[in-house]
């Protein structure tokens, strides 16, 4: 091989390494996906983790149920799930809490009302006012008033 020959060769190759990494600099590398049903947060340095709970809902009559389990913050109360996961009209009621109005444009007539359960169990207290733990099942159902 020429002298010239031998340099055009060396100029292609170098001219290709140049491409090769620069390809390689614009990209930025995924993280890779937390297993399924889990979910990942970024702290900043220097702060505590939140800790990540899972839980289980469903809403009667809701098309915007997903299958479960949810990943919320640990503190959160049944309300913020919610309100998290789907439309939620409400009223608040100072100290008491606040009363869920309408699920997903679904709102009781004057005989019903939202209720919620939690662990297969009515529920005796307001749904702003529970805080979830970790495997809790909640389900809100329309039920006649009594």
């Amino acid at each position: 091989m020429t002298n010239s020959k031998l340099k055009k060769v060396g100029k292609l190759l170098l001219l290709s390494a140049v491409v090769f990494l620069a390809a390689g600099c614009g990209k930025t590398q995924q993280a890779s996906n937390p297993p399924s049903g889990q979910q990942q947060l970024q702290q900043p340095a220097g702060q505590d983790r939140v800790k990540i709970i899972s839980v289980f809902q469903t809403v009667q009559a809701s098309n915007f149920n997903q299958p479960g389990p949810y990943n919320i913050e640990e503190g959160k109360s049944t309300l913020d799930l919610l309100k998290t996961t789907h439309q939620v009209v409400a009223k608040s009621y100072g100290d008491m809490g606040e009363f869920v109005e309408s699920i997903d444009g679904i709102k009781p007539d004057s005989q019903h009302f939202w209720a919620f359960y939690l662990n297969d169990q009515s529920s005796d207290i307001g749904a702003s006012s529970y805080v979830l733990k970790d495997g809790d099942r909640v389900a809100w159902k329309m039920e006649a008033i009594k």
